[in-house]
């Protein structure tokens, strides 16, 4: 069975792109470390193929972190996300790179080549196409996404535990749903007007 190793002290991007990976490519493991500790402690158990590092980490700096793996462990392919261009220095060590923001099929597509070991050096430091709307900030969105996500497990976890009482379970709801609503409000009026493809390109998309 073929491993990827993501290291990303995002746990919410880190679970939907490990997510998206096991969908996509069929018999792939998906670990997740959000440390450079972490990240260490499971290649050394697992030896994963590909490690997809985030350039900021809480404990250290992704480059170097994929510099060192991939000389301990020359089999692995490093894969390095970012914001900016990596330096020079440290292409050579890299498989490939992405560059934020990144489309999810992006690296779908890169681990595939990764794990066929049949990507050309000039595929695997093509930079993805930046999606074309800017102008917000998609860790404060993502951040958002994250308390709506915890928000549903709450209320998931309390309709489990009171579901013997309508009372308590009415209550529940009225109370957690208003509160989840007014956060996925907040979050649409947060994203940008994109232009869509088609007839009606151009035109606004009402919010959520």
């Amino acid at each position: 069975m073929s491993r990827v190793l993501i290291v990303d002290d995002n746990a919410m991007l880190a679970f939907f792109t490990a997510r998206n990976l096991q969908r996509e490519i069929e018999g792939l493991e998906v670990i997740t470390a959000a440390s450079v500790a972490e990240a260490k402690r499971a290649v050394q158990q697992n030896r994963p193929s590909v490690v997809i590092v985030d350039v900021r980490l809480t404990d250290g700096c992704g480059i170097d972190l994929v510099r060192e793996l991939t000389k301990l462990y020359p089999e692995i392919a490093g894969i390095l996300i970012s914001g900016d261009f990596p330096p020079e220095s440290v292409r050579h060590a890299l498989f490939g790179f992405l560059l934020k923001p990144y489309e999810a099929e992006a690296i779908v597509d890169m681990v595939r080549q990764a794990l066929a070991g049949n990507a050309s050096s000039e595929e695997r430091s093509r930079p993805s196409q930046p999606l074309p709307c800017h102008g917000y900030d998609r860790h404060k969105m993502q951040n958002r996404l994250a308390v709506l996500l915890a928000g549903l497990r709450t209320l998931g976890a309390d309709l489990d535990a009171q579901g013997y009482d309508p009372r308590v379970v009415k209550r529940i709801l009225h109370e957690d749903i208003e509160e989840l609503c007014a956060t996925v409000m907040e979050i649409s009026h947060g994203l940008p007007i994109c232009p869509a493809k088609g007839p009606d390109n151009g035109s606004q998309r009402p919010p959520l």
